[in-house]
């Protein structure tokens, strides 16, 4: 009988073992993979991305939907019940409390965005307040890729396009002033992430090689300013929308820099060394005749240029300011004997007057040679080029009103002449460039007039 009573009591502690194991067992697979971090599909899930320059906390219907989230960042998704009619979306300054922003809409079992958008200046006047925007995001991306998209939220009116491994994937158009893009499939993988500046000067602004995951969403989110002068700095952070994930990464931004080339054009002069405040660099360690430094990057503020032969200074502490993205030319013209030397400094443009055409600049840097009228030739018929008459020494194109020194001419195989200003006297006799369209360069009248010839500085 005892036996009996042991043998159930002993079933009944295994049954219960059993129970215990199997509920721990589920509460582990709950717990296991993705299905943690899986939304509710009866809810709305919400992540806020504030793009302003202060912190901001926001409330939903008077409750509180994210904590002060500082400049720049994302918050972590939060999932709400849907609303059958318009809530109310809030934005607070996380410092002072007072309303930034606020909209109504109607909040669906979906994923959510909800973006803060800066009060947005252009030329110092504001062009509109800031604004809060509930964005429905899209579905997970296709098989074996990731997806991405781009929210400008900079403050300065700045557009940009994105280019990809080198190719433009979102046009200027759909990344304007306080937008936010469609989306871009690609392969899951490596990419070098490419934001172009398309707003007056085209640089790239951010950049860097970032490795994309399949089935991962990925939003470009761009914050601050590029304007020098602005107290808050540009940021181009990659978010993942991935709920435990640590993939977040900062684009590198170009330093501020100005950019400045020096060209040989001392008639009779083999090569030079050029030292930038008093350094030598590889690429400035011998300028042969006709040929330039190629662009180095100068930081902004004022420099000297020095130019030697053989450690001699032909040209010393020539001065130079370089301001943000500005890119500059020094032209050192004149000749040994007699010695005549002084660096020519002119502003280069740093886009093209148009995509079809070349646009060019004409200067006359034969020491020797009398005031020229430059001509293209077509069809048999010279025709002075615009701006380009009545070229002094040391002189360039001028258009305008004299504000502009470039102009458009046809691309493809051109031909130039040059002869002394008001007469039949050629100077430079018919000579055949090759101008390429979109490309911005100087053609230059170099060395002395009884042998001079036409060179060709580019500058994009």
């Amino acid at each position: 009988m005892a036996s009996s009573r042991s043998h159930r009591a002993a079933k009944a502690v295994k049954t219960l073992l059993i129970i215990l194991v199997s509920a721990l067992a589920a509460a582990l697979t709950g717990c296991s993979g993705s299905d943690a971090t899986a939304p509710d599909a009866s809810k709305a899930s919400i992540r806020f991305y504030n793009g302003n320059t202060a912190s901001a906390r926001t409330e939903l219907n008077n409750n509180e939907l994210v904590d002060v989230l500082q400049p720049g960042a994302v918050s972590s998704r939060v999932d709400v019940d849907p609303t059958t009619d318009s809530a109310l979306f809030r934005v607070f300054d996380g410092a002072t409390n007072a309303i930034v922003a606020q909209r109504r809409a109607k909040v669906n079992p979906v994923s959510y965005s909800l973006v803060l958008f800066p009060a947005t200046s252009v030329f110092g006047c504001v062009r509109r307040p800031e604004e809060c925007v509930l964005h429905e995001d899209a579905s997970a991306p296709p098989a074996g890729r990731a997806r991405i998209r781009v929210i400008n939220a900079t403050t300065d009116g700045t557009e940009f396009s994105l280019k990809i491994d080198g190719m433009e994937v979102l046009k200027n158009q759909e990344l304007g002033v306080c937008a936010i893009s469609n989306v871009v499939d690609i392969e899951a993988g490596d990419h070098e992430v490419t934001l172009v500046r398309t707003t007056n000067e085209q640089y790239a602004a951010a950049y860097r090689t970032v490795t994309l995951k399949a089935g991962v969403s990925y939003t470009l989110m761009l914050s601050g300013s590029l304007s020098f002068e602005d107290q808050y700095a540009f940021r181009a952070r990659l978010f993942a929308d991935a709920v435990g994930t640590s993939d977040d990464v900062d684009l590198y931004i170009p330093p501020d820099v100005g950019k400045y080339q020096i060209v040989n054009a001392v008639a009779g002069l083999k090569a030079f060394e050029v030292k930038l405040d008093g350094v030598a660099r590889p690429e400035t360690a011998k300028v042969p005749f006709a040929e330039s430094t190629g662009y180095v990057d100068l930081e902004i503020g004022t420099h000297t240029t020095g130019v030697f032969v053989n450690g001699t200074p032909l040209i010393q502490e020539t001065r130079t300011t370089t301001t943000l993205r500005s890119r500059k030319t020094l032209f050192v013209t004149g000749s040994m004997v007699p010695p005549n030397l002084a660096g020519i400094e002119v502003a280069d443009l740093v886009q093209p007057l148009s995509a079809n055409t070349a646009t060019v600049r004409f200067m006359n840097l034969a020491p020797d040679a009398p005031a020229l009228d430059f001509y293209r030739i077509a069809n048999g018929v010279e025709t002075v080029i615009d701006g380009s008459a009545m070229m002094e020494f040391r002189q360039t194109t001028k258009i305008a009103n004299g504000t502009m020194q470039f102009t458009e001419m046809p691309a493809g195989r051109v031909t130039i002449l040059a002869k002394k200003a008001n007469t039949s006297v050629v100077v430079l006799p018919p000579t055949q460039v090759t101008l390429v369209p979109g490309e911005i360069s100087t053609l230059w009248l170099g060395g002395l007039s009884a042998a001079a010839q036409l060179y060709h500085v580019k500058h994009n």
